[in-house]
């Protein structure tokens, strides 16, 4: 899977800035890390590293905050999520590598043109607005390793915010990313390769995560926010038209 070990030299700092970020916000680390691994790895690959790295760091965050859960907000989007997940694995399998990249690339800037804007919108709890959006984003997490940042939308429109927020949103990614990797695993998307670079990059992103954690309280969100939606955008835009215009 691995041609070299300078690929691996590419991928260690791409996954400490995915996961600094992910420490920061508490997700986002699909749509940080996905179009410079693509460089290098295939986008099954990806997306299984993606989810796997994001749900141990998302579980910190989980347990961080267990006494503050409150699991029954959250049962109108993950239940449509449960269903999701599969849809999004099975996509994952069939669709040909090169149409990830363009689905990939392109669900990155749409969740970055969403991100872009704060303006509430009044959703209601209880709607197919929340059922779409639980679908929709277990589908884009397991099989594009992208989509919860449309999560912390939704939530957003709710009035929650701030610690509240981030806690949601965590849960609701740890129950859907926990299904796919079963459902990785009963597919042998988990090959012996990818574990050992999981295994690898894992002190990485737990190291990321945590120097995230403690900048979170440092660094003004508003900044911080534009300089990584700048990058999100920008490596976005490469990927995609690098799929899309031939040379």
């Amino acid at each position: 899977m691995i041609q070299s070990e300078l690929e691996v030299l590419f991928i260690i700092p791409v996954i400490l800035i995915g996961t600094l970020v992910t420490g920061l916000a508490g997700f986002g680390m699909g749509m940080v890390v996905s179009p410079f691994l693509l460089l290098v790895l295939e986008p099954k690959q990806v997306v299984v590293i993606i989810t796997t790295l994001s749900f141990i760091n998302v579980a910190i965050i989980g347990f961080k905050g267990r006494k503050n859960i409150n699991i029954g907000e959250l049962y109108p989007l993950v239940l449509p999520g449960l269903i999701g997940v599969p849809v999004g694995v099975l996509a994952l399998a069939i669709i040909s590598p090169r149409y990830l990249r363009i689905a990939i690339a392109a669900i990155i800037l749409l969740l970055s043109a969403i991100s872009l804007f704060r303006k509430k919108i009044p959703l209601s709890k209880l709607s197919l607005v929340t059922v779409i959006i639980g679908f929709s984003s277990a589908m884009l997490v397991t099989g594009l390793g992208v989509g919860i940042p449309l999560v912390a939308w939704y939530l957003y429109n709710q009035g929650q915010s701030g610690t509240v927020l981030r806690l949601n949103t965590a849960v609701y990614y740890l129950v859907v990313a926990l299904g796919a990797i079963v459902i990785y695993g009963f597919a042998g998307l988990y090959t012996a390769d990818l574990l050992l670079l999981s295994l690898v990059l894992l002190p990485v992103s737990l190291l990321g995560f945590k120097l995230g954690s403690k900048l979170a309280g440092i660094i003004g969100a508003n900044k911080l926010r534009s300089v990584v939606l700048s990058v999100i955008i920008m490596s976005g835009l490469v990927m995609l038209i690098r799929e899309v215009v031939p040379i």
